[in-house]
């Protein structure tokens, strides 16, 4: 198939927006103001629905297709148009799970939700940009402090494993402060850092303490596995949030599992 947005449509209809895809299968060739590429499966871009462009899609195409505001969006954006935004690490990725699970989860959304959403959308989106145009000092501060936010929670959860994972290490791996780190996450989620881990770590012990896959595994496997490097202090924790010892929960759980 071929798509052309030519002027005379343009002139008919303008509802000023940025067109945004991530393709999960096929090609797409695209062409906008003098640039051109092409992607493939993982590939995302977006072009100007304001200017005329021309796309041809090869195979058979899926994937998550949206359109942005053009005034929510404060940065000029006219050189990134067809080129690829995808990125194996770094805030292209929070944006590439952010779309996937949005789409995902679609039905399960409320309209009070959509708000909330669009701000995280329109964060992400807008520091991909400035990523790319090395602008990032152009965002407004709340946009940088809560796009910062997510970029520090989705570390944690891919590091929840390391039980180096500390506040040092943490800051270190987003060029900040200490404080700045503490600072940012309490007027967020109004806890510690430690505490937030803790709690991360404690929710995936019980998951696989419930889990009956993980029936042979000792608990001291699990708790290590999930970043406590000491068995008492394990339990400890564990008994403090669940009121019961991690012993104790995998018996009720697999018995209920067992259970008629």
């Amino acid at each position: 198939m071929r798509f052309v947005r030519t002027p005379r449509l343009i002139r008919q209809s303008d509802p000023e927006l940025y067109h945004l895809t991530l393709l999960h299968t096929g090609s797409v060739a695209i062409e906008q103001s003098g640039l051109a590429n092409v992607h493939g499966p993982g590939g995302m871009y977006f072009i100007d629905c304001s200017r005329p462009f021309a796309c041809r899609m090869g195979g058979r195409f899926t994937g998550i297709c949206l359109e942005i505001p053009k005034a929510l969006i404060p940065l000029p954006v006219a050189d990134l148009v067809t080129r690829s935004l995808t990125e194996h690490q770094g805030i292209g990725r929070l944006l590439v799970g952010f779309l996937t699970q949005l789409s995902a989860r679609e039905a399960s959304y409320r309209a009070q939700d959509m708000t909330r959403l669009e701000t995280v959308l329109v964060d992400l989106f807008s520091t991909v940009l400035a990523h790319h145009l090395d602008r990032e000092n152009s965002l407004p501060a709340e946009t940088t402090r809560r796009t910062l936010l997510m970029r520090i929670r989705s570390f944690i959860r891919r590091h929840l494993h390391d039980p180096d994972l500390t506040p040092a290490a943490i800051a270190a791996a987003h060029h900040i402060s200490v404080s700045h780190l503490h600072r940012v996450f309490q007027t967020a989620q109004g806890t510690a850092v430690s505490a937030h881990i803790r709690g991360l770590r404690l929710e995936g012990a019980r998951g696989d303490l419930a889990y009956p896959a993980q029936r042979a595994a000792s608990i001291g496997y699990i708790a290590t596995r999930w970043g406590f490097t000491h068995h008492a202090s394990f339990t400890c924790a564990f008994h403090g949030r669940y009121h019961m010892t991690p012993t104790d929960y995998r018996h009720i759980s697999l018995d209920a599992e067992d259970g008629p």
